[in-house]
This record gives structure tokens, C-alpha cells and sequence, in this order.
């Protein structure tokens, strides 16, 4: 049974400071569990995110927390309306937990969520590599791959250029951006960033025929949970959380972002911790042995692992945008001009070598 997600539009948390974003967390979570008491409510503030304000609230005493039925409660970064659809979100949310791909979510207010927290332990960039941990996210990714469908009312086409021209479109106006200095020492401009936009349109259009399916979209390693209880022999449980940017895209595109992502956030290393060829072709066979059914064959391999290769570029180019307009309308303390300069810097150290890879087909005679 589908749960009845609760409305509350005249609600609007304020989460300028921990006061009040708990004082709203409370007035949430008392409507969401009624039966909770108030004065039982413990709190914790997640610091991982770089969009919203995120706080935990759960009850119990601090010797006896029971943060295992703890709700969270997500308030909008500021403008982020301007770059996220948050009715495809709360639509996303729904879709992914009727088939066992997401958290339940409780209610919906002026300016956030609430919503089930999944417990265990979010990645890291040495568990991303974990032998015993990335063949269960490929396969948590190949089964979220197979069964999400958005219904007919979502036309299935790959949102990836959409989100490209909708950041281009929201790139601030020079007299506007806060540090125009950084930029310029970097050669980064509005001109020069929509030619490499259509550039990549243009190509990779032509070159991929990969079918397309709902994809996450944003699948650095704070949004893939581990739930290792009573699992002590294996990786447990995965789960992905927060599904803003969810959408149809081509199949190899989350794989790509994820790569991407092993590099880290705040102090991204591309050079030291972007995974090699060989261990990306072992995550790309455990991924489509999930997917498949069976072991893909040497041709298949190859081509997944170029279209991801290529897919890398359009989301270095994406969250590079991304955190050129951020820093322009976020009140989050957060270096969004460094994080762009980070993912825009490697697109361009890399685009050149990973374009000119050709989809070779070894013949099976």
C-alpha cells in the first residue's frame, strides 16, 4: 500500500541557524509522528550536503537513541527552485520507494521535505573501491536501472542536454558574479562554456545508441548508504538517497558521474583517486552482470566503458555550471567557485583523450 504523502504548504522552515531550523524540524515532525513526544526529541545536523540544510530528528535519550526511526527533514537551499524540479523530485521519491530503490517520503512542506532515513554508513572514496562493496552499488544501480518507470507521462528521452542548457541558462550575468577574478585567471566564460555544451550535444548525440532509463544523476558517495547490520560477511544493504536530479538519461550516465565522483567533493584529487581503466571495466562487468543476467561479452564491455568515458565529460561540464551558479545564489558557506573551477579544470585536462576513444566492435567469427 502506497503510503498518503501530508501536505503542509504553509510551512516554511527558516534554516539560517540551528535554532530555528530545529524549532522547524520540531513543528514538522510533530505532524509527521503524533505519537512521538516533543520533549523526547533528540537532534542531528548533517553537514554533507552543499544544496540544502539537512537535520535529523529521533527519539529516545542519548544513552538509548533510537536513531534507526529517525525522520529527516531537508529545507530547500535558497533559489535552488531555479535549477531543480521539485515536484519531479517528490514524483521520483515515490516511484523509487514502490519498488524497494528509495526511502518513504512523509511530508512536503513550503520549502523541503520530510522523509524516511535509511541507516548505515555513506561511501567513501577508499569503500567506493572496496571489492567487497562496488559489486553490490552496481548491482543496487542495475536494479534502480531496470525497474524505475516515471509512466507514461514522462516522455522517455535523455534529460542530459536539457540540464546542460538549463545551468547555461542560469550562469549569472558577469557584473552579478561574486568572483570574476578566478574566472578569468581560468579562462572560464559563459561563451567559452556554451561552445563546449554544444560540442558535446553535437558528438555524442550522433555516436551513442544507448537505451534509456531513469538515472539518479547525482551519485557522488554521500548519496549511496551501506547498511551493513546482521550482514557481517558481506556489503550489506545499498541504497541511493536524494533524487533531485533524477530523471530519463542515457543507461551509462550515472556510472560515468559516479567515476567522477570517487575523486571527492572538497578536496577532489582526479589524478590520485579517479579509478583506473582496469578497475572501471571490473565495476562496468559486475554492473551489466546485474543488468544482463549473464557475463557481457568483450564488445559489450568496450562500448559501455566509452560511452561512460564520454558521459564523464558532459558531467564535469554539468556540475561545473552547477557551482558557477550556486555561487551566485546560495547562502551556504561553501567554496562554489573552487568546486567549479575543480570539475571544469579536469573536463579540459581530459576531453581531448577521452573524445578521440572510438566504440571498436572485435568481431566474434
Amino acid at each position: 500500500m502506497v503510503s498518503v504523502v501530508k501536505q503542509f504548504p504553509d510551512i516554511c522552515i527558516d534554516g539560517e541557524t540551528e535554532e530555528s531550523l530545529k524549532n522547524g524540524a520540531t513543528q514538522i515532525v510533530s505532524l509527521v509522528k503524533p505519537a512521538w513526544r516533543n520533549e523526547d526529541f533528540q537532534y542531528k545536523i548533517f553537514t554533507d550536503g552543499i544544496s540544502n540544510k539537512l537535520i535529523g530528528v529521533y527519539v529516545g535519550n542519548i544513552k538509548f537513541p533510537d536513531m534507526a526511526d529517525m525522520v529527516l527533514v531537508r529545507v530547500y537551499g535558497a533559489k535552488t527552485e531555479l535549477i531543480i524540479d521539485r515536484n519531479a523530485e517528490v514524483r521520483n521519491m515515490t516511484v523509487l520507494n514502490q519498488v524497494g530503490c528509495g526511502c518513504e517520503l512523509y511530508a512536503q512542506f513550503a520549502n523541503g521535505l520530510a522523509y524516511e532515513f535509511l541507516p548505515g554508513e555513506t561511501l567513501s572514496i577508499n569503500s567506493a573501491k572496496s571489492p567487497t562493496i562496488y559489486p553490490k552499488v552496481a548491482s543496487a544501480m542495475a536494479k534502480m536501472h531496470k525497474l524505475v518507470d516515471l509512466g507514461p507521462q514522462v516522455p522517455r528521452e535523455p534529460c542530459m542536454w536539457k540540464k546542460l542548457h538549463m545551468f547555461l541558462e542560469q550562469y549569472p550575468p558577469e557584473k552579478e558574479f561574486p568572483d570574476t577574478k578566478r574566472l578569468a585567471e581560468n579562462n572560464i566564460s559563459r561563451q567559452r562554456l556554451t561552445a563546449e555544451v554544444l560540442m558535446l550535444e553535437e558528438k555524442l548525440k550522433a555516436s551513442c545508441k544507448s537505451p534509456i532509463v531513469f538515472t539518479h544523476n547525482d551519485l557522488l558517495l554521500a548519496n549511496i548508504v551501506i547498511n551493513q547490520e546482521n550482514e557481517k560477511s558481506s556489503a550489506g544493504k545499498v541504497s541511493f538517497i536524494d533524487y533531485e536530479y533524477g530523471d530519463y538519461n542515457y543507461q551509462e550516465c550515472d556510472i560515468a558521474n559516479h567515476f567522477d565522483e570517487m575523486a571527492g567533493v572538497e578536496e577532489m584529487d582526479f589524478l590520485t583517486h579517479y579509478p583506473t581503466k582496469e578497475f572501471q571495466l571490473e565495476w562496468i562487468r559486475a554492473y551489466l552482470e546485474a543488468y544482463d543476467g549473464s557475463q557481457p561479452d568483450e564488445n559489450r564491455l568496450m562500448e559501455f566503458y566509452t560511452n561512460v568515458a564520454h558521459f564523464s565529460l558532459c558531467y564535469h561540464m554539468m556540475w561545473g555550471l552547477w557551482g558557477l551558479v550556486q555561487a551566485n545564489i546560495s547562502k551556504i558557506e561553501f567554496d562554489f567557485v573552487a568546486f567549479a573551477l575543480g570539475r571544469l579544470g579536469e573536463y579540459f585536462r581530459v576531453r581531448d583523450e577521452r573524445l578521440a576513444l572510438k566504440i571498436l566492435k572485435k568481431s566474434t567469427v
